[in-house]
């Protein structure tokens, strides 16, 4: 039997889009972002940099989100609500 995985988080399923270049707001640095990072650190001023295309709004109805999202929340406290979370700087 296969093994569950996301369909957001499952890399077969992504589009050529779901990994894209970003700018760094410090020292304007290009920044390769994966769809499914919340943040990335700027290599060259070490600046944490947010996301701008991350969309966890499958967390209000799939059943997994807890599950998936989990290990992006670090040691933070798992209570509440994991979108809101992941937007914010840590």
């Amino acid at each position: 039997m296969a093994e569950f995985r996301c369909p957001g988080q499952d890399m077969r399923c992504w589009r050529p889009e779901d990994i894209f270049l970003g700018k760094c707001p410090s020292c304007g640095a290009e920044i390769e972002i994966w769809k499914d990072e919340p943040f990335r650190y700027c290599p060259s001023c070490r600046t944490q940099v947010r996301n701008p295309k991350l969309d966890c709004g499958c967390t209000q109805w799939c059943k997994h989100a807890l599950d998936c999202l989990t290990p992006m929340l670090g040691d933070q406290d798992p209570s509440g609500p994991i979108p809101s979370r992941l937007s914010e700087p840590r």
